[in-house]
């Protein structure tokens, strides 16, 4: 037989459980794709005047705010996810104006690395670099430079 929880050991077990929803993005979970980072500050605040007009990303699946919307900060949409990146850490979301998590940049979909440096504010200096699973060669403003250079191929 088993025996009902009683009233403070549920109050346990529900504190347990939000204690990982009411931690700072410093201080990531680790549960599933949302790693710690070290010092990551509280994303950007998501402020359109309107509702933003997204466009494909040529070439690739991605969508990013039209040009003259543009927030000051890399904002992405990949299928129903959201994935935003400001002073080198990433966030991600289901929602485009609120809701956002830091994850580590080893989660963050190989299609957004295919996105060329021009639809970028701040390209992630990290993805410059051959050896990181994220360089596509594609960071000098679209020409696809990954046969010549090493880089892979998405």
């Amino acid at each position: 037989m088993h025996r009902r929880p009683t009233r403070p050991e549920w109050c346990l077990y529900i504190a347990l459980a939000l204690a990982p929803l009411t931690a700072a993005p410093a201080a990531a979970t680790g549960i599933g794709d949302i790693l710690a980072v070290k010092q990551a500050s509280s994303p950007p605040r998501i402020l359109f005047k309107s509702a933003p007009h997204w466009e494909a990303v040529p070439g690739t699946r991605v969508y990013w705010v039209r040009a003259d919307e543009r927030p000051a900060y890399d904002l992405f949409r990949l299928g129903s996810l959201f994935y935003l990146f400001d002073q080198g850490h990433w966030y991600r979301s289901s929602r485009q104006d609120r809701g956002y998590v830091v994850i580590d940049d080893r989660y963050v979909p190989m299609a957004i690395s295919g996105v060329p440096s021009h639809h970028w504010r701040s390209y992630p200096k990290g993805w410059l670099n051959p050896k990181n699973p994220h360089y596509s060669g594609r960071h000098d403003n679209g020409r696809d430079a990954s046969k010549s250079k090493g880089g892979r191929k998405h």
